[in-house]
């Protein structure tokens, strides 16, 4: 019985630690696919002269909030 208590200390200390973790990872790789995008678009630009078209319409752009595009796993929960 007590170990079965430690173990549940134990994981009632780590949890919070590792789910700081998972967003420290998430963020990390949220600012990764940005600069990865933006070179994408910087190397369009020199390539073609211009920056690329969008073709989005404007019944999607309403739907695009930043809710949407930043968290789209709680978004689609609710």
């Amino acid at each position: 019985m007590v170990v079965v208590t430690i173990i549940g200390l134990l994981a009632a200390i780590a949890l919070p630690a590792l789910q700081s973790v998972q967003q420290s990872a998430q963020n990390s790789r949220f600012v990764s696919d940005l600069r990865t995008y933006a070179q994408a678009f910087e190397t369009y630009a020199m390539e073609h002269g211009t920056w690329p078209t969008s073709t989005i319409t404007r019944n999607e752009s309403s739907a695009l909030t930043s809710h949407n595009i930043l968290r789209p796993s709680e978004s689609s929960n609710g």
